[in-house]
């Protein structure tokens, strides 16, 4: 047993100063395999600090809506904005603009084991992350945003306390073991931060934000509803381990064009990632403040989504004196609805057709929600908007070759045999120094638990030197 633990510090320390094994691997884009915590800011409750005030979102600023085109269509994001075409779209989503690089960071983080190093992650990942973040802004017709390095750092705090921890949390404990600034700035992390924990990269992380599908998120989408902010400036992301963070805090762009409201799925053209957007993940439509209000008792607000002429879905939204918010929230085949209102965010109706499986994301969905109330004439009126939904798939060139994967669990190198440099590639794929294509991490994932990990290491190690019988 000694033998073994000493034989994997050594790999511990060699995995932390041998160059990158990442010049011929590429890793999967956007895995799923996480948990994105509840939203840092829930309706109703504190709003996430803004560095300064934004007089354009007063409590309710009675803006002119700005309506729909020639044909009826209403469209999300600011109106001066042009679409993205299909080109613009691969372009913006492709491997090359938005696929983490390795190694990871810049300075190796340690939250496990002291001496206590808060970490960097590599600057290319971060605007990697930012090019992410940036895509889905200008999908949906808002500013870009920007790095900033007291967002950055805000982001690794809370990175770091969750890795610490070994748990998500907006309101993380801190032990005495810890140094006072890694306590005090890791809960303020937390605090104004998306966090995510699971093997998805720093920047596949956003794609589990965007898509807000868990059921502890479902009624707010705040992650989501964070990302695509107008009043979103400077961000920061952060990493530790499978521990990521994105700092969400910084809320002064001034917002000074004109819009109706941001949805997801944006209305025009949307790429089919599943990952981003799901058969089973809420749709979500946000009002700028002051333009709509929120439905009387008795009120009934209706979702009717279409598809090439079909209904899809007829959600019906009611409030009444005798009846719990929540309680008509689901119809008995899954589909969901609800409404709610933010401070800062205005009005935001989320709600969730029955669709199957991601083959239902494809073509022209229309989306028409009647009963909305005019915020300043209080007159009803109707949103109808479309969702073209795009498949971002290449097609297979003719005479490709497939090409060799590994097929011998634990066989990372795909040199036929299970032996102990296999279990530093694991080592320094956990530890984020290395990246793994997708069937050297399925091979990698000896335990079955859908993740290559440390735990994963040690078994091919043990494997390798004969302590244990197979894999």
């Amino acid at each position: 047993m000694k033998k073994l633990l000493s034989i994997m510090f050594a790999l511990l320390l060699i995995a932390q100063i041998l160059p990158a094994y990442a010049e011929e691997v590429t890793e999967a884009a956007f895995e799923e395999k996480g948990i994105v915590n509840e939203e840092p800011v829930q309706p109703g409750e504190t709003p996430v600090p803004t560095n300064e005030p934004n007089p354009s979102f007063a409590p309710n600023p009675q803006p002119e809506l700005n309506g729909p085109d020639e044909e009826g269509y209403w469209h999300c994001g600011y109106s001066s904005r042009e679409r993205c075409t299909e080109d613009e779209i691969r372009a913006m989503f492709s491997g090359e603009n938005i696929q983490t690089v390795y190694p990871l960071f810049s300075e190796m983080p340690s939250a496990v084991f002291a001496p206590w190093i808060l970490g960097a992650v590599n600057v290319e990942n971060e605007q990697k992350a930012l090019n992410h973040v940036n895509a889905i802004r200008r999908l949906e017709g808002i500013d870009e945003l920007t790095l900033s390095d007291a967002e950055i750092e805000n982001a690794q705090y809370a990175a770091w306390i969750c890795a610490h921890n070994h748990s998500i949390d907006h309101a993380p404990s801190c032990d005495l073991e810890i140094p006072e600034e890694f306590c005090t700035n890791g809960f303020g992390g937390c605090q104004t931060g998306n966090l995510y924990m699971g093997q998805a990269s720093i920047s596949g992380q956003i794609a589990s934000y965007m898509s807000d599908r868990q059921s502890n998120n479902l009624a707010n989408v705040g992650h989501r509803q964070h990302i695509l902010d107008p009043r979103l400036s400077s961000v920061g992301f952060g990493q530790v381990g499978d521990f990521k963070s994105m700092s969400v805090r910084d809320k002064s762009n001034p917002v000074q064009e004109s819009y109706d409201f941001i949805s997801w799925p944006v209305s025009d053209n949307m790429p089919v990632i599943p990952e981003m957007f799901a058969y089973n993940s809420p749709w979500s439509i946000t009002f700028r403040p002051g333009t709509i209000k929120m439905p009387s008792v008795n009120d009934s607000l209706t979702v009717v989504i279409s598809r090439e002429g079909e209904i899809v879905a007829e959600l019906v939204y009611g409030v009444s004196p005798s009846m719990p918010e929540d309680a008509a929230n689901y119809t008995s085949t899954g589909e969901y609805i609800r409404i709610g209102q933010s401070y800062a965010r205005g009005i935001t109706i989320v709600f969730r057709p029955h669709l199957t499986s991601n083959s239902a994301l494809c073509g022209e969905y229309t989306v028409e929600i009647g009963n909305l109330r005019n915020g300043t004439t209080n007159e009803h009126f109707t949103v109808k908007y479309k969702v073209n939904f795009l498949d971002l798939a290449e097609p297979d060139e003719p005479g490709a070759e497939e090409p060799i994967t590994p097929a011998l669990i634990g066989d990372i190198d795909g040199n036929g045999f299970v032996v102990v440099s296999d279990a530093l590639l694991a080592m320094r794929f956990a530890m984020g120094i290395c990246g793994l294509d997708e069937a050297q991490q399925t091979v990698c994932d000896v335990n079955g638990d859908g993740r290559g990990d440390i735990t994963d290491a040690v078994l091919i190690l043990r494997f390798a030197m004969g302590t244990i019988g197979g894999l």
